[in-house]
């Protein structure tokens, strides 16, 4: 089997499990919201463009997300790995820590991904809640940014290391 053969191959087993760990957060999401949770309005994931949407939504949560598996531009600086970008994200009601606790999830099973670092583009009000999962400004933009894998310690989760 010739290199290239096995760099595709492995790109696709990588491809399969981001989209096998995507379809679990639907169940966890559900789980955490005690109501059901659709992605991509039942169309199913497919993470084999180079850049792909995933839209999770149900009863009080909305959460859309971007996966680009080469680089990222974000307003004059480019981001040279595997990006996730968070789009959107609501949730009602808030201030009961519901974001938190999604967030916190999405947080561990992107862990499990092969993506390298997680962005987005903040309203000011939502800034302080971003802060406190871990995301922080990327120097010279408006962009806030965490990379993978991520520890959090003070909110007791174990995310898993990646070699």
């Amino acid at each position: 089997m010739s290199w290239s053969m096995l760099k595709e191959t492995g790109e696709l087993l990588k491809q399969k499990n981001d989209e096998k760990i995507l379809c679990n957060l639907v169940h966890l999401f559900s789980e955490i919201t005690g109501s059901e949770i659709r992605i991509n309005n039942g169309y199913g994931i497919n993470l084999n463009n180079k850049w792909s949407q995933v839209n999770f939504m149900g009863k009080g949560i909305q959460l859309n997300i971007w996966f680009d598996k080469k680089y990222h531009y974000a307003n004059e600086y480019y981001i040279e790995q595997r990006v996730i970008k968070i789009c959107y994200f609501s949730v009602y009601p808030q201030g009961v820590g519901l974001g938190t606790k999604i967030i916190h999830t999405f947080l561990q099973e992107m862990n499990k991904t092969s993506f390298e670092k997680i962005i987005l583009d903040s309203k000011e009000s939502a800034v302080e809640f971003w802060r406190k999962m871990g995301f922080d400004f990327i120097q010279d933009s408006h962009f806030m940014s965490i990379s993978l894998p991520y520890i959090k310690t003070n909110f007791k989760l174990t995310f898993n290391n990646k070699k």
